[in-house]
């Protein structure tokens, strides 16, 4: 009769490994070595049998390595640090991109959602582009999500210090590489950590970086004719400072219909008071303009005939959040207490003959305005500006938007504010090395005189 049981978790095995890591610390009450010593050759017999045998748990195997000590050397703390298998920047590697959803740690197939670039600085793959191939290396080691021209998005957690370097070691053939990764707790002066430090520091616990559209539903679901799309032809009439709680637009796309624009976003996208999203309270066809009302703003909007000026405008659908966290720094729109996302709209949809809508468009993707804080769990839903292009032939699991749209939920305490857990280092590595005799403190006559033993 067999018996099996599940593996550790990664909390677990990293809870152990620094447990160990613990105890070479400089205020330990424990001392650990490196020693040397078995100058005979395994078989017994000088100049020959060079095949170590394998270690015994016998008092007959312990009496011998006593016996054949020569010297030992104190490993310190600075001789061993946590790691995690190296995985190298490679242009063309499809990277598994981090989602709270999946099992990152699998034993047997484990994801590549990181990435050491240039043997130098490490980030961890926020979204792969669709599972696209990464073509462009990430460079920036700032605290911010980026977005490169390949599509793929980013997010830096650190640089390797110099005094780590000797804990990066290559792959080989039967064996993985690996690479250091370890938590500041504090910066000493000079300390080339700083990198590491400032993400660390801006790291908000539950804020998301990223919402993704479930790729099988991208086609069902288009614009409807509420939405107006972004463009230059869309501008402000007057100007408003600050505290202003209505605004005079204009644009081809308007029409008297006020129904259609009731709860939907004005967002200002261009020129002055650019940023700002409002949710609209009231529509007032006038003719050929219409006047918005929306709760106060924070910047004026300007109605400059200088375009570098004037200030541009799109009407999106509201996005929803409904979660455990709340708005963080979302400075432009203080009247949003959630975290706030924006649609960005991709191609022209085909829908001839299936729906009456003027040049309706599809998602290309969720965009986050603000990421918000201490989330948990968040469900994103947009209630008016998008429509599904078959009713009738929409799959079930695709009818609602709350099961099309998917918030991220980062690492506790964010991304960045501890890549030991984010990375799940569960393994440490010792470097210690013998410096010949060691400045003469290993004698040669002791040498001689074990032989003789």
């Amino acid at each position: 009769m067999s018996s099996s049981c599940d593996p550790f978790r990664q909390s677990h095995r990293r809870f152990i490994a620094d447990t160990v890591l613990d105890q070479f610390s400089d205020i330990s009450n424990q001392n650990f070595y490196l020693c040397i010593g078995k100058i005979t050759s395994w078989g017994g017999v000088r100049g020959t049998g060079d095949t170590p045998v394998s270690a015994l748990d016998t008092v007959t195997n312990d009496i011998d390595f006593w016996r054949g000590l020569i010297a030992a050397k104190r490993i310190n703390r600075d001789d061993v640090s946590l790691v995690v298998p190296r995985i190298d920047w490679t242009v063309g590697e499809v990277y598994t991109a981090y989602r709270n959803t999946i099992d990152l740690f699998d034993d047997v197939s484990p994801a590549n959602f990181y990435a050491l670039v240039d043997e130098e600085r490490v980030y961890v793959c926020i979204d792969n582009n669709l599972g696209s191939a990464s073509l462009t290396p990430p460079t920036h080691t700032d605290s911010v999500v980026r977005k490169l021209a390949d599509g793929y998005r980013w997010k830096f957690l650190y640089n390797i210090p110099e005094s780590k370097r000797k804990f990066l070691t290559k792959s080989r053939v039967g064996s993985i590489g690996y690479m250091p990764v370890e938590y500041v707790q504090f910066l000493k002066p000079n300390d080339d950590r700083i990198l590491q430090w400032n993400v660390q520091q801006s790291s908000v616990n539950g804020k998301m970086e990223f919402a993704y559209i479930q790729e099988a539903a991208r086609a069902y679901w288009v614009t409807t004719p509420s939405c107006v799309l972004p463009s230059s032809s869309n501008v402000i009439l007057t100007s408003n400072g600050p505290g202003a709680t209505s605004v005079i637009v204009s644009s081809p796309e308007l029409t008297p219909n006020s129904s259609l624009y009731m709860d939907m976003v004005i967002s200002f996208d261009s020129g002055a008071g650019q940023g700002q999203r409002r949710i609209i309270n009231s529509y007032e066809w006038l003719g050929s303009t219409a006047k918005i009302t929306i709760d106060p703003l924070v910047i004026g909007v300007s109605g400059s005939s200088d375009p570098t000026k004037q200030t541009t405008f799109s009407i999106q659908p509201k996005i929803t959040v409904n979660g455990d966290g709340s708005s963080y720094n979302n400075i432009n729109n203080p009247t949003i207490k959630t975290a706030d996302f924006r649609i960005n709209f991709g191609g022209t949809a085909d829908v001839t003959g299936s729906c009456n809508i003027l040049s309706p468009r599809y998602i290309q993707s969720i965009e986050v305005v603000d990421g918000g804080q201490n989330y948990t769990f968040a469900e994103l839903n947009i209630t008016k500006g998008l429509t599904t292009l078959f009713p009738t032939n929409t799959p079930l699991e695709y009818s609602n938007l709350k099961n099309v749209i998917n918030a991220v939920i980062p690492p506790v305490g964010g991304h960045g504010a501890n890549s030991v857990r984010e990375l799940g280092a569960s393994t440490y590595m010792i470097v210690k090395d013998f410096d010949r005799s060691e400045g003469g403190l290993i004698s040669v006559n002791m040498i001689l005189d074990k032989l003789e033993y």
